[in-house]
């Protein structure tokens, strides 16, 4: 190590206890990327969604950037949509929220499900007629993308 004055210095027992607390404080608060150490959950990405078109793989992706103050939603080759850090984090708190308070964790929508299909075993299911001189028939049926009617 160089003193001041350009002369040689001894790393003193301090000095080289401080440099290992600094490198150890770095790993911890930071993250690696490409070899070097970056913000925390900078160029973190979730893959999702995966489609093959035409022989290509295409997926969906979620991922921080811009050290971690954008979160960029869109597919592998282009995105759709960036959101600034502080407005992601205030959709993931509303959605957790939502999740957990409106719908008991998912349990709330369970039921719900439950009962209408509970309700709904009675009825019978509808199947559509020979008749096809019924206009309602008709609407219903070019509804459904069959027109033979």
């Amino acid at each position: 190590m160089i003193g001041y004055a350009g002369t040689p210095r001894k790393m003193t027992v301090r000095c080289r206890l401080k440099r290992f607390l600094g490198r150890i404080w770095e790993r911890i608060v930071s993250s690696e990327w490409c070899g070097g150490q970056g913000p925390p959950n900078d160029h973190s990405a979730y893959k999702w969604e995966r489609h093959v078109e035409g022989g290509e793989e295409n997926y969906r992706v979620v991922a921080w950037a811009d050290d971690a103050f954008v979160l960029w939603i869109g597919w592998h080759d282009r995105w759709e949509v960036g959101i600034d850090r502080r407005h992601a984090l205030r959709l993931a708190a509303w959605i957790l929220w939502r999740w957990g308070w409106a719908e008991w964790f998912g349990f709330r929508r369970a039921l719900f499900y439950w009962d209408l299909g509970r309700r709904m075993r009675g009825y019978p299911i509808w199947v559509p007629s020979q008749d096809r001189s019924d206009p309602h028939e008709q609407v219903a049926m070019a509804a459904i993308g069959r027109h033979d009617a």
